[in-house]
This record gives C-alpha cells, structure tokens and sequence, in this order.
C-alpha cells in the first residue's frame, strides 16, 4: 500500500488465518476488525468453507461485512445474510471432471449447487487418501455413494479429489491441464495439515475475482486492499492486490513472495491491521 491512506478494505482467510484450529475469533483479531469497521474499512473474510460450514464456525454477531465463501463460489452480505451467487458447473463440465478424476484413479466427490453444496456424492477410486475417508466421516450425513445415488449432482459447484502431498504438484499440473475452462485450486486439508485438496470451481470462480467483483460492486479501489493470507488456495487473491500479508505458518515459497505476520495461533492478522493503519497514518 503506498501513500498515507487507510486500506480501501481489507480481505482475509479464515482458518488458519483470522481464526486457529477451528476456533473462535482471539479477542485480539476481534479487536482489529472491530478498529477497521470504527475506521469505516470494510472487512471481507474470503474462505473455502461452504456456508453450511462457515455458519457454524463464524458467529452471527462477527464484526465483519461480507464472506465470500467456497472459494469464491458465492458471497454473503454478512448484515443481512443476504448472497449471491456466482455459478455453477454445468452437466457437461460435471460428466468432463468425473472422467478426469477417475482416469487418474482418485477417489472424488461431486457437490450439489449452493448454498447446498455441503452435500455431495462421491466415488471411491483406487488412489483413496485415508484423509477421503477422513472427510467422508465428517460429512457423513450429507455424503451418498454415486451407485446409491445413481449420478452425480448436475449442475454442481464444485468438484474434489484429495492427494498425498508427495504426489500433489504432479497430480495439479495434469487436472489443471485437462480442464482449461474451469477454475483449479489446490489447499493443504484442514483434517490432516498434509494431504493436498484439489478443488474444481466454475470458471471466473476463485477468491480474487471473487474479492474484486465485489470491490467493483461496492465502488471499491482494489489498488488499496490489503489481503491477508495462509495457504495455496489464497496463491491467487495474494498476487492479485498489491498489499499482501501472509502468517507464519503459510508454504515457504508464499512467504518468499510476501510480508510475513505472526501466526494465526499469535493473531497475526492483529499484526497485519496494526502494521497497515499505522502505515497510513
């Protein structure tokens, strides 16, 4: 950020950024966001989680003003709960995704259209992860068999097949490859902190032309945001802002290409605010 302005927004990860382990929002973070909204700074939290998920984990009074969650698929005027929704893959997209996932041999799961889209239906493949399983478990209620369900979700939002990390960058390079139209993102699971998660979304569907389509709607300058961040599924809303802060936990080679925070257990998205306001005054 340069010249002595505030932030035109702030845009920040949740897990494992603004939040640490699933927890609650540390009375520190908590004060920043509440200092930003003082200052009239908007406060976007922007997350994989589904809205399902996010509202159990993002309490009703958090001080924030908007979510964008599932990365990007949809975003959530958090005051009056309001979304909108970005898109979807379309039937021919979903059938294209099945058969790339099951000529790699991935177990995979399909799921349905937001904002129901913490359900799903899967296909055990013969690369299965014990972090599938792991996920299977937690969604044990929304998740079918696709023999039990006869067919995948049509349209969908998105797709997912989970990796070992020793095989991760391979297996992204060739998904990425084989689906040239629809957005690709990769992100260490949050069940394990090891394997990789290789998510597919519409395309135009990610947490940065998400962020910006809202910062354009809301009359924003996206050349003052400042962007908060941890792992590989915010690789893209990081290089998209010019101000770009990563905690200390992220990926190495996030924190060769950004300023580094303390960690989420030590509320470095505190630091980052700290750092910025007192930048721009």
């Amino acid at each position: 950020m340069t010249g002595s302005r505030l932030p035109s927004a702030v845009v920040t990860d949740l897990d494992g950024t603004l939040i640490f382990d699933g927890g609650a929002i540390s009375p520190k973070n908590r004060e920043a966001l509440v200092r930003l909204g003082e200052l009239e700074v908007p406060r976007i939290v922007a997350t994989g989680r589904s809205r399902y998920s996010l509202e159990h984990t993002l309490p009703e009074d958090a001080p924030v003003d908007y979510v964008i969650y599932s990365s990007g698929l949809a975003w959530i005027d958090w005051s009056t709960r309001e979304q909108t929704i970005l898109g979807q893959l379309e039937p021919g997209e979903v059938d294209l995704l099945a058969r790339v996932w099951r000529r790699l041999r991935l177990s995979f799961m399909i799921h349905a259209p937001a904002p129901d889209n913490h359900h799903m239906v899967y296909e055990r493949g013969v690369r299965e992860t014990p972090d599938f399983a792991r996920r299977l478990a937690h969604y044990e209620r929304f998740a079918t068999d696709v023999k039990e369900a006869g067919a995948f979700p049509a349209p969908a939002s998105q797709g997912l097949a989970i990796v070992d990390r020793e095989v991760a960058d391979s297996t992204f390079e060739v998904v990425c490859a084989a689906l040239p139209g629809l957005s690709t993102i990769r992100t260490t699971s949050p069940l394990d902190g090891e394997s990789t998660w290789i998510e597919v979304f519409p395309e135009h569907v990610s947490k940065s032309l998400t962020s910006m389509r809202l910062m354009d709607e809301l009359g924003i300058d996206p050349d003052h945001a400042v962007v908060i961040g941890n792992d590989y599924n915010d690789e893209d809303l990081l290089a998209a802002f010019p101000t770009a802060f990563v905690v200390a936990e992220a990926p190495g080679d996030l924190r060769d290409r950004h300023r580094i925070v303390g960690s989420a257990r030590d509320d470095g998205f505190a630091e980052a605010v700290a750092i910025v306001l007192s930048e721009s005054s």
